[in-house]
Parts: structure tokens; C-alpha cells; sequence
């Protein structure tokens, strides 16, 4: 009988192009592949903090697993300095997903220059990236073309609340604008207006995801309730488009890093979601969607989507 499981050569790809795949940081953490056939649906990481303390994390990693379909398996990568780094951790996570009926395809560890698998123990040099990581992620894109009169426009003597009515784009069409570098001034400053106003806020964040998917508006998707996923070329847009508004506008760098903060979490880039709300945070320490979002992702919450 021919098996299934991917030869080594396949395995060595995965292991050497994993922050291509999952665009995580990579530095001293557990990451965790939901497999649907030879298909990879998705990843989750855990600090390497979690794993030296492990108290918890199996009972974490288990009710994760929990919510993936039957037919699904998982993989775990551990990435560490020292090669089979928290053997003690590993074995219990694997304990526990045994007892739960989680099928293992493989446990993996890996280094800035080795890897190996814990259920061969073995050890390999690294191959070289397959892929660049810079193919991963979107080109740094250009300011938006009328940044410098967005600036002068928010500066005037009219009232920003003034400014957005007055404009004759609604914020659906501005939403949309700001995902390219040559939305008009009124279509920045109709964005730069809903980024200070909760409900606008949200509806805003709607729009960059989904576009015209997300109507009607349901904000319990906000709290990743739902199986539709957001757009993933959407969400690069958009963290383009916040990046441009905080060169644009450091008044609302905040306002900005916690949009991104959602994003990012929203396409399953927890670790970065968090460094996002921490910047937000630094900034302006009672921001409310940051310190919502940041207490929200820290407590493991996972889009409902991440599991359909």
C-alpha cells in the first residue's frame, strides 16, 4: 500500500518555509498546522513562555483542536536555539491530543540551521528557504498621494465633524478609496473621522475585510463570531492603508495600530495582533479598542472562521 504521509524532501520544505507559510516570528515558539488531507488550513502559535511553564497548554491546545472538523491532523513545530527544545512540554501536549483522538501527523523542531523530527530523532541541517519571506508580504507601498493636503485639511479651522459631513463621499466609498495610494483628501478625511468614532470605527474595519460582503452589518463578526473569513488580500490592503495613515497622520497613530491590531488577528496572526495593541497602548494607554482587543486575543480567543 502506497502511503500518504509526505516524504522527508516534502517535510524539509514545510519546516524551512514556515514563516512564508504562517508569516510568524519564528523566535522561541510552538506552532501548530491544522491539516485537511495534504491541504494546510491554518496555524496557531504559542509562546515559548507557554511551553516552559506548560501548565495549561495542553488543556489550550486541545480545545483548539477540538473545533477543527473530523478528518482533520495537525503538525507541531517547535522553534527554538537548542535543538528538541521542551521535550517534557511536547510529551504532554502529545499525551493530550492522543487522549482526545486528534490524529499527529508529525512533531517537528527546528533551528536558525537544523531541524529534526521528536518521533524520529533525527537532525538535519535547515534546507535554504524555497521562498522568500519578502514574498510573502506586500511590497512597502508608496504614501497616499495627497497625504501632505490631508494634513493641511485636518489642520483648517473647520471642525473634523464638519469636514467628514461636508464631504460628498460616504464612508463606504472612502473605505473602499483608501485601499489604493489616490483616494481624494474628503475620502481620507472621512476615514480619519470614522477611526475616532466607535461605530463608524467598526463599520470601517467591516468594510476593509469583507468590502460589499460585509453588509448588512452584524458586529458580533468584530468579535470573530461567524465562518465567513475576511478577504485575505483585502486585509494586506488595508494594513498598507493603515501604515500610510500613520506616516499621514501621527495624531491617530493609535487609532491606526489598533485597526491593524484587529486585522492581524483577523487572518490569524495573533503575536502581531498584539504587538499592534501594545503599540496602540504605548501611545494612548486608555485606548478602548486596544485594550478591548489586546484582552480579547490574550485570553485565546480565535475567529470562528479560522475552524470552518
Amino acid at each position: 500500500m502506497k502511503s500518504n504521509a509526505p516524504a522527508r524532501a516534502e517535510w524539509a520544505e514545510l519546516v524551512a518555509d514556515l514563516a512564508v507559510l504562517t508569516e510568524f516570528d519564528l523566535d522561541d515558539c510552538l506552532v501548530l498546522l491544522r491539516f485537511d488531507g495534504a491541504q494546510l488550513r491554518g496555524a496557531v502559535r504559542f509562546e515559548g513562555e507557554a511551553m516552559r511553564v506548560a501548565t495549561g497548554l495542553p488543556h489550550a491546545i486541545v480545545n483548539i483542536t477540538s473545533r477543527f472538523p473530523a478528518d482533520s491532523s495537525v503538525v507541531l513545530i517547535a522553534c527554538a536555539q537548542a535543538e528538541r527544545p521542551w521535550t517534557a512540554a511536547v510529551s504532554g501536549v502529545l499525551h493530550a491530543l492522543g487522549r482526545a483522538g486528534t490524529p499527529v501527523r508529525e512533531v517537528f523542531w527546528r533551528t536558525s540551521s537544523a531541524w529534526g523530527s521528536y518521533l524520529q530523532a533525527d537532525s538535519s541541517p535547515l534546507p535554504k528557504r524555497t521562498r522568500s519571506v519578502d514574498e510573502a508580504r506586500p511590497a512597502q507601498d508608496q504614501p497616499f498621494t495627497h497625504a501632505t493636503e490631508l494634513a493641511q485639511h485636518l489642520g483648517s479651522s473647520m471642525s473634523l465633524d464638519e469636514r467628514s459631513a461636508a464631504g460628498p463621499f460616504a464612508l463606504e466609498e472612502a473605505a473602499e478609496s483608501c485601499l489604493a495610494v489616490d483616494a481624494t483628501v474628503a475620502q481620507l478625511a472621512a476615514v480619519a473621522h470614522a477611526v475616532t468614532v466607535g461605530e463608524q470605527r467598526d463599520t470601517l474595519i467591516s468594510l476593509w475585510a469583507w468590502g460589499a460582503a460585509a453588509k448588512p452589518l452584524d458586529s458580533r463578526r468584530l468579535l470573530g463570531r461567524g465562518v465567513m473569513a475576511p478577504d485575505p488580500e483585502r486585509i494586506q490592503r488595508a494594513l498598507l492603508a493603515c501604515e500610510r495613515f500613520r506616516r499621514a497622520l501621527p495624531t491617530h497613530r493609535a487609532d491606526f495600530w489598533a485597526i491593524e491590531g484587529w486585522l492581524r488577528w483577523s487572518i490569524g496572526q495573533s503575536t502581531l495582533a498584539v504587538r499592534a495593541l501594545n503599540e496602540a497602548t504605548a501611545i494612548r494607554p486608555c485606548h478602548r479598542l486596544g485594550t478591548l482587543l489586546a484582552t480579547h486575543i490574550t485570553s485565546g480567543a480565535i475567529p470562528d472562521w479560522a475552524f470552518a
